[in-house]
């Protein structure tokens, strides 16, 4: 922990009223270099340790020893003043650490689930969905009973029509849908209508235009009553 906090407080107060201002001055000098060293082993360090690290002041260590300057038990060397720093510095870093994590567990309950993404359709599943189809122009595929119902409901000439719209939409943009049916019941047959390309359909020799398709699916006998309002009416 003292390497990622490579100084320390030196307090002039605490040096002038400690027993180290009885020592000589090669002996406080001793003393900064000692503190230096223990403070970089992370203020644990045994005696002998301290010793063969400062072979040549031997005699100038006992004497820190004696005068109570350096702690020393069981072996163990012990300097107050930077034991009490490392304390702080610890704790200091556990409170911060447990608040980062906090934070990071707050921020990720808020964090907004995505939804999974929706696999697209790819060329081999189209291909697959498509196997039982017919293909019209070149990338648009109904049913015979899918391009009946097209027929029936708007007749063969608009069904013609939404196929063009949607090849042409297709072939353009790449696009591809699992149901090219759907497609033109979702979009196209709306898109031919407000580009005036639908054809309105005839009910008994009577043109009856078809607002929204209302009209296409009424039951015969309606149809047959609007067929005759209308020769009555001579819409």
């Amino acid at each position: 922990m003292a390497k990622e906090l490579p100084y320390f407080r030196f307090t002039l107060q605490e040096w002038q009223n400690g027993n180290i201002t009885n020592m000589s001055d090669s002996a406080q000098g001793v003393f900064i270099n000692v503190c230096v060293f223990y403070w970089a082993r992370d203020c644990n360090i045994t005696e002998e340790e301290l010793m063969e690290r400062f072979k040549t002041k031997t005699k100038t260590i006992q004497r820190l020893i004696k005068n109570n300057v350096i702690k020393r038990q069981n072996g163990i060397i012990s300097i107050s003043f930077l034991d009490q720093q490392l304390l702080e510095l610890n704790e200091n870093f556990q409170f911060f650490s447990e608040c980062g994590k906090k934070g990071q567990k707050a921020k990720k309950n808020k964090a907004p689930l995505k939804p999974p993404l929706k696999p697209r359709l790819s060329y081999k599943d189209n291909i697959k969905e498509n196997k039982d189809k017919n293909k019209y122009r070149d990338t648009v595929f109904l049913s015979k009973d899918e391009l009946k119902k097209l027929e029936e409901s708007h007749g063969k000439k608009n069904a013609q029509i939404f196929i063009d719209i949607l090849d042409f939409y297709k072939g353009s943009k790449g696009k591809t849908y699992k149901s090219d049916y759907k497609a033109i019941l979702s979009w196209v047959i709306d898109k031919a209508k407000k580009e005036q390309k639908y054809i309105p359909q005839r009910i008994k020799s009577k043109t009856v235009y078809d607002t929204g398709g209302k009209l296409g699916n009424m039951l015969p006998e309606v149809k047959n009553i609007a067929g005759e309002l209308a020769d009555k009416f001579k819409v």
